[in-house]
């Protein structure tokens, strides 16, 4: 298998460091009117707030890396159908630079939470109805990350909040960029699949192939699939509340209401 394996051996320790974070977590993903938040109950928790805080943007940062480290999956797989050498790009210490892909990823995911996505006063009191009624929790004895766009001050005026907007922009960039990268190679490697008999190959040879590519995609979706890390919502919620606002911070389209 060559360097496949070191691949898979890599994606399979985040996976389950991914998986220890989230018993630790238990995760609620909330979305409430201008809002969406990962919460995290305190109330039978040892930890402080910052400690769980962390534990929350690492869980958020360790679903990053699993995605950014099957998309490489998918890049060395079209090279290796492929058959022109290419497979060096992942030989030696450039193997190395792969695996540095998706720890930045995780790694910009997590400041990303931390400085512009940090639970405060207003986001807790805007939640605070709304997870009671719905999960019975005490927003006292919550830590979270999201983001709240519309906030109301107290004259009762619509504020946008340009800094969790730009926390969710760069959370939309960074899942947006491994996503690309799966749809492009994927799609080339099925193509290329097609091909093989054309190109000499065996029959079974190209089932052979098939079967490896349909792991690889079947592999895509149980991470988009988890039942508590449904992160397909956030691109729904930011289509609804936060590209309106983004259109009129550079383009003056609309006027906030």
């Amino acid at each position: 298998m060559g360097n496949y394996r070191h691949l898979m051996c890599y994606f399979s320790i985040f996976s389950m460091i991914y998986a220890i974070l989230d018993w630790i977590v238990q995760p609620y993903i909330h979305s409430h009117g201008a809002s969406f938040s990962m919460i995290m109950d305190l109330r039978e928790s040892a930890l402080s707030r910052e400690i769980a805080f962390f534990f929350v943007a690492s869980l958020a940062g360790c679903f990053g890396v699993t995605i950014y480290a099957i998309a490489i999956n998918f890049i060395f797989r079209y090279l290796a159908l492929q058959r022109e050498g290419r497979l060096r790009f992942f030989a030696g210490k450039r193997l190395i630079f792969w695996f540095t892909i998706p720890i930045c990823a995780g790694l910009t995911w997590v400041f990303l939470c931390w400085f512009s996505m940090y639970p405060d006063p207003d986001f807790t009191d805007y939640l605070r109805e709304s997870i009671k009624s719905n999960y019975e929790l005490d927003a006292n004895y919550i830590t979270y990350t999201g983001s709240y766009i519309y906030r109301i001050d107290k004259n009762g005026i619509v504020n946008w909040s340009i800094q969790n907007s730009l926390g969710a922009l760069g959370l939309n960039v960074l899942m947006l960029i491994p996503f690309i990268t799966i749809l492009i190679f994927g799609y080339k490697s099925y193509m290329k699949i097609q091909r093989l008999m054309s190109h000499g190959e065996s029959n079974y040879t190209k089932r052979l192939q098939m079967q490896l590519y349909k792991a690889l995609v079947a592999q895509q979706f149980v991470i988009l699939e988890l039942p508590k890390i449904k992160w397909h919502q956030w691109f729904l919620w930011t289509q609804r509340w936060m590209w309106p606002e983004i259109n009129f911070f550079f383009l003056n389209f609309r006027e906030i209401q």
